[in-house]
Formats: structure tokens, sequence, C-alpha cells
């Protein structure tokens, strides 16, 4: 893997743990619950 995969990598779980941090404190938990696993998930699997 080289710098640029390694770059989007962290972008994209940077975009997606921030736009469900929105959801959450715009609507709440419940309406966070999928995006804030779906983020949790993603992040995890990063290579």
């Amino acid at each position: 893997m080289n710098i640029a995969d390694m770059l989007i990598e962290l972008y994209v779980a940077e975009s997606t743990l921030l736009r469900a941090r929105k959801i959450y404190s715009k609507y709440g938990e419940q309406a966070a619950a999928l995006k804030l696993d779906m983020a949790r998930v993603y992040i995890y699997d990063c290579r």
C-alpha cells in the first residue's frame, strides 16, 4: 500500500465519522445508530 492509498483511507474514515457525528448531534442517537456502526466497522476494517 502506498502513501496515496493510506491518505484516501484516512480521508474516507474521517469523513464517515464526522458525518455520523453530525447526524448524532442534530437528530440524536437513535437516528445515527446505523451510521455510527457503519463508521466503526469501516474504521476497524481499514488496512
